[in-house]
């Protein structure tokens, strides 16, 4: 039990870390969405 275990861990970690990088790589794409949708709007309503 103890060896699957261990072997087991590192996977899971992996799987936590990749997981954890896609959440930051699409909160990220959001925001950025929204920033520019936001410029774009303001620079329409500017001109």
């Amino acid at each position: 039990m103890p060896d699957r275990c261990a072997e087991c861990r590192p996977r899971r970690r992996v799987c936590m870390r990749y997981f954890a990088v896609m959440w930051l790589v699409v909160s990220i794409e959001f925001h950025v969405n929204q920033l520019v949708m936001v410029f774009v709007f303001w620079h329409a309503m500017c001109i």
